[in-house]
């Protein structure tokens, strides 16, 4: 497989605003298994340095976005399990091992979208924000509550509620679209709020769409309950203390140009894990401590 192939593609995951974080990191494993499949260079040593080399710079490309760093760093770690092995042998091993992490995730997604139904009793109006893959994955079985409504804010400047909106009527949900500036508004009418994650912190606190902790901290003030959505995977190690927020280009915002104003794109925030009820992942749903500012809840530890 062609430099010029592999370079084609990193630059579709680095410019890519439309999918989300998981979804990213599978295209990422995708194209390693690729290059392991129908690698021709002369050893599996030299494979083995190449296909590091490749990984790392995978893991470098998102940093807002956990998922990408964690599974290819995993893969990453398992090529010398191979080192033994001729060339063909450890390229589909390599492969196998890719489309292994890649089907996982597809479970770890389904999984946390039946957890996140536990929440959801009938009558409810829930409120959302961004476009959240697990609640995608989830709103089809939550189509047979009764009464059920959705609020979905328009997240600028992808506006990824219109699509959402799209999902919702063709599963005859009843919804709300809002604009972004609404959202104090629109949340009095909510009963749960659910957001999704493209990483989560050490301490629970959640890396995801700017706006969200705008809506975090709107249901704070109302009293109504505030749960990530998202994977294990999602989650930073222990030693991580910051994070780099993806600023994106300007021009989406179809703002005016003006020869003093500077215009801004920040893509991501982090949201105080202090605003959040809880996590729900695949293995079930931790609740976080009112203390949960000061230190992380034990069980967030374990999960």
């Amino acid at each position: 497989m062609e430099e010029r192939h592999y370079a084609r593609r990193l630059k579709e995951i680095a410019r890519d605003h439309r999918h989300g974080a998981t979804e990213l990191a599978r295209m990422a494993l995708d194209l390693l298994a690729d290059f392991s499949r129908n690698n021709t260079l002369e050893s599996t040593e030299v494979a083995m340095a190449d296909l590091s080399r490749k990984a790392e710079e995978l893991e470098k490309l998102r940093p807002s976005m956990a998922p990408i760093a964690n599974l290819v760093r995993d893969w990453r770690a398992n090529l010398d399990q191979q080192a033994d092995q001729s060339l063909e042998y450890a390229g589909k091993a390599w492969a196998a091992y890719a489309e292994w992490l890649i089907e996982n995730s597809r479970e770890a997604v389904a999984n946390t979208a039946d957890n996140v139904c536990e929440l959801v009793h009938e009558g409810m109006t829930i409120m959302t924000h961004s476009l959240i893959s697990t609640l995608v994955s989830a709103f089809p079985q939550m189509s047979v509550i009764d009464d059920l409504q959705v609020i979905a804010t328009e997240s600028r400047p992808q506006n990824e509620g219109h699509w959402l909106c799209k999902v919702l009527s063709e599963l005859k949900i009843p919804n709300q679209l809002v604009t972004d500036a609404q959202m104090v508004l629109a949340v009095q009418e909510a009963d749960l709020v659910l957001v999704g994650a493209d990483a989560l912190m050490p301490d629970g606190s959640v890396v995801n769409k700017v706006g969200t902790h705008l809506l975090a901290l709107a249901a704070k003030a109302y009293g109504i309950p505030v749960y990530v959505c998202c994977e294990t995977f999602k989650r930073l190690p222990d030693e991580t203390e910051s994070i780099e927020l993806e600023e994106m280009d300007p021009d989406e915002l179809q703002a005016p140009s003006y020869p003093h104003t500077r215009v801004r794109n920040v893509y991501f925030e982090i949201t105080p894990v202090n605003l959040l009820s809880g996590w729900v992942n695949e293995k079930g749903i931790v609740e976080f401590s009112v203390e949960a500012e000061e230190e992380p809840d034990a069980e967030l530890q374990e999960a």
